[in-house]
């Protein structure tokens, strides 16, 4: 069978597909930093999601239009951020250090993998991140990779199969997760090498 359109690997798609500056490099999607809610912060502010997308992947880029980090306009995790497939948008939400838990949260992982300080009064949970380093991690992992995911599969959703909303969410997760190992294999292979 010849190679078409819906054959091509999804990298060799992007490489050919992104554009590219006069020397060659890859355009990275407009990043916007708005001011966080008075309390909070960004965890992941605009150096470091310019730092990550230029290590990501670039199938991962491909199509992505803007990064926006914004102000939360609920209680925290109401989301935490979100996609928005018709503006190919990820929208990544400030945090504070401490917050009750709300829903969606994996309590193993913040605690075991990221080190945050989890409690519990009168049946409310509360998270408290020891250091934004940690937080910036967890939230990298556990939300700027699973809005990556969203935006990869809708993407090249040509070639993927129809799935229910749990099967997409628990997608979405696996690519978070491959982009933050990624990262850390990245992170230890340099280190290595000095």
């Amino acid at each position: 069978m010849s190679r078409s359109f819906r054959t091509q690997k999804r990298s060799r798609l992007a490489d050919r597909r992104l554009k590219r500056d006069v020397y060659g490099n890859v355009r990275l999607p407009r990043i916007i930093e708005r001011r966080p809610l008075q309390g909070d912060s960004h965890p992941l502010d605009k150096p470091m999601v310019r730092g990550i997308l230029k290590r990501l992947p670039i199938e991962y880029l491909y199509g992505l239009r803007r990064v926006e980090l914004r102000a939360r306009e609920e209680e925290v995790g109401c989301p935490y951020a979100w996609y928005i497939p018709d503006e190919r948008a990820i929208i990544l939400f400030s945090l504070p250090m401490e917050w009750e838990l709300g829903f969606g949260v994996d309590l193993i992982d913040m605690r075991d993998i990221f080190h945050a300080e989890v409690s519990e009064l009168d049946g409310r949970w509360f998270i408290r991140w020891p250091d934004p380093e940690l937080r910036a991690m967890w939230f990298y992992a556990a939300v700027f990779g699973h809005e990556l995911g969203h935006h990869h599969r809708n993407q090249y959703r040509f070639r993927n199969k129809a799935a229910s909303r749990v099967e997409e969410e628990d997608l979405a997760d696996i690519h978070g997760w491959r982009l933050w190992r990624r990262l850390v294999q990245d992170f230890h292979a340099r280190r290595r090498r000095q």
